[in-house]
């Protein structure tokens, strides 16, 4: 039986890309009747939207309904502003200023009306600063948070394979929805609701804490992974696979050098030139098994290590994938990658019991007869 702690939330979401809509299906993962809000006389076409529309929706709208207006209408603007009465949450995904200027919506009024009302705002640069007005896609966040690390191939610049995974807009969403919920214990408790301003640029770089820190008070940063020396590093390996080597802390190092033999080096690696010098002995010590069999020996052994993944598909296929459930099916065969929360007692995850991405507008009349009864 699936486990739906937020069932019973409404949840209306205005939101057109990326990090609302993620915003929302974590909240329909989680049992909340989140009702996706559509204009229906807003041009919604091209190749590349097509593109977005048949292999991003299933992933963002499962466990969601759809209900559609024509914004431009006075009675649809009208059903609009009874639904976002209705709601116990609102997420919108746009600049400052939009939903209203959209839907028809006096978010001001509304509060007013409704003081436990949780109004989520899911932005690339959030609701003020200089920067709330700029465009955001994806790695333009990341160009202005310090996580695009750009590479220079042939004398110009490009982007680098890691390219493919965007940190902001990827934990943007999982703030904005740990907000929501905490806003959603604390209306209960007290009546009080709250407006969050979530920033995906604001995530980004919180994710750069430690190091940004110690920068912004005058420090150099003690944390730098590149040139944490030849005990926290990578090696080649007897089949020509990368390995990553984690033994930073003096347990982890103790146990190594017992088990290859080497207590001689437990003192090593002292200052840039000793480091050289130990990588030049750990060096032929990797040479002498694969990277899967290294990977094996620091398990044994309580290392910190393993082998390095070196494509999504070599992720898809490993057995720690399977046994963690990582996947889930839709009704229509397709397969899709789950929820990382893991419900011990129930042995589920959100999302588990999956409802596909309602086509546009198709509970509109559903969702008007009960929200608006």
């Amino acid at each position: 039986m699936a486990y739906l702690p937020l069932a019973g939330v409404r949840v209306l979401e205005w939101a057109r890309d990326f990090p609302g809509p993620h915003t929302g299906r974590k909240l329909a993962d989680m049992g909340a009747d989140v009702v996706k809000l559509a204009d229906v006389a807003r041009a919604d076409g091209g190749p590349a939207r097509s593109q977005y529309a048949a292999e991003w929706l299933p992933l963002l709208d499962r466990n969601k309904r759809s209900a559609a207006f024509d914004f431009t209408f006075v009675d649809d603007r009208a059903a609009i502003a009874r639904l976002a009465a209705a709601a116990d949450v609102i997420i919108e995904g746009s600049r400052p200023g939009a939903l209203a200027a959209k839907t028809g919506i006096d978010v001001d009024e509304l509060r007013r009306r409704r003081p436990d009302l949780v109004l989520c705002s899911v932005s690339g640069f959030g609701q003020t600063g200089p920067l709330a007005n700029q465009p955001a896609h994806g790695l333009n966040l990341e160009s202005l948070s310090y996580c695009l690390y750009p590479e220079r191939r042939d004398g110009k610049w490009a982007l680098g394979d890691g390219s493919n995974l965007v940190v902001a807009v990827e934990i943007g969403p999982v703030n904005a929805a740990f907000a929501i919920v905490a806003a959603l214990w604390n209306a209960k408790r007290t009546g009080e609701g709250a407006w969050i301003d979530i920033s995906c640029w604001d995530a980004a770089v919180e994710a750069h804490r430690h190091r940004l820190t110690d920068v912004i008070n005058g420090r150099k940063p003690w944390y730098d992974v590149p040139n944490s020396g030849a005990r926290y590093t990578i090696y080649d390996t007897a089949d020509g696979r990368p390995v990553f080597f984690g033994a930073g802390d003096p347990h982890f190092w103790a146990h190594f050098c017992a088990h290859v033999g080497r207590e001689d080096l437990l003192a090593a690696g002292r200052g840039a030139e000793d480091d050289a010098r130990l990588r030049a002995e750990l060096e032929p010590i990797f040479l002498t098994a694969t990277a899967a069999e290294w990977n094996d020996r620091f398990r044994e052994w309580n290392v910190a290590g393993s082998n390095v993944i070196m494509s999504l598909e070599e992720l898809a296929s490993h057995p720690h994938f399977e046994a963690r459930g990582m996947t889930t099916e839709l009704a229509d065969g397709t397969v899709m990658v789950t929820d990382p929360i893991r419900w011990v007692d129930h042995d589920s995850r959100p999302g588990d019991t999956i409802r596909m991405a309602a086509g546009i507008g198709a509970d509109t009349d559903a969702v008007v007869a009960e929200w608006l009864p």
